[in-house]
């Protein structure tokens, strides 16, 4: 189960989730971990669903909740199960595109068999937009490599993203190798010169947008 809360109302609320006996130091070795250290989220508010475990905590710990922050501030408490009878815990989320993109934060709170709690673990991840590389030339014909960069909005819709850096690779001795730089145009287009052989176009990302590699067929 997960609820979210605005910013300004959780914070209201942390001084409760800290409050109380400090839990037995069966709990101090708890790890915890994202099923994914980078969600990238797509169009038409599909949602992208992540796992988050936490290992190691004992036999005296009664429950768990991993409250996630995001760069917005908006906050989510997720409740942890115990599965199996093992030492291990899960809960889930899904991400969509009203989800604030960039770094996020997890703080895990765990409660023992007397009541009392403490933050037993943290974790970051990335939530990046989806972007995407139009088609590349085929390979062999030696056609100059066109195409456009666009970028997920918040609405749904993917637009033109200019300024960025787009690299064109060349498959060479067994590997990719490098062979040009250019920067999007106003309506995020991109143009290499002529070439042969296997062709490759990749945009690295940014902190917010998830990387592209579009290969030739």
């Amino acid at each position: 189960m997960r609820y979210t809360f605005p910013a300004l109302t959780v914070l209201a609320l942390t001084g409760s989730l800290v409050a109380g006996p400090a839990v037995p130091a069966s709990a101090a070795a708890i790890t915890l971990e994202s099923s994914q250290p980078t969600v990238v989220v797509g169009e038409r508010g599909r949602g992208v669903w992540t796992t988050f475990t936490a290992r190691g905590a004992g036999a005296s710990v009664r429950a768990m909740d991993l409250e996630l922050t995001g760069p917005d501030g908006s906050r989510t408490l997720i409740d942890l199960v115990r599965r199996d009878g093992s030492d291990r815990w899960t809960g889930s989320f899904s991400f969509n595109r009203f989800d604030a993109p960039g770094k996020w934060g997890g703080a895990l709170f765990v409660r023992d068999e007397a009541g009392g709690e403490k933050k037993a673990a943290r974790l970051m991840f990335h939530v990046k937009r989806r972007t995407t590389l139009s088609a590349v030339a085929p390979s062999g014909r030696g056609g100059g490599v066109n195409g456009a960069l666009r970028r997920l909005g918040e609405t749904g819709g993917f637009a033109p993203y200019a300024g960025q850096k787009v690299r064109l690779y060349k498959w060479t001795g067994g590997a990719w190798k490098l062979v040009e730089t250019t920067v999007t145009g106003g309506k995020g287009k991109y143009a290499f010169a002529k070439r042969s052989g296997r062709l490759q176009v990749r945009y690295a990302g940014t902190a917010v947008n998830a990387a592209s590699v579009k290969t030739a067929p």
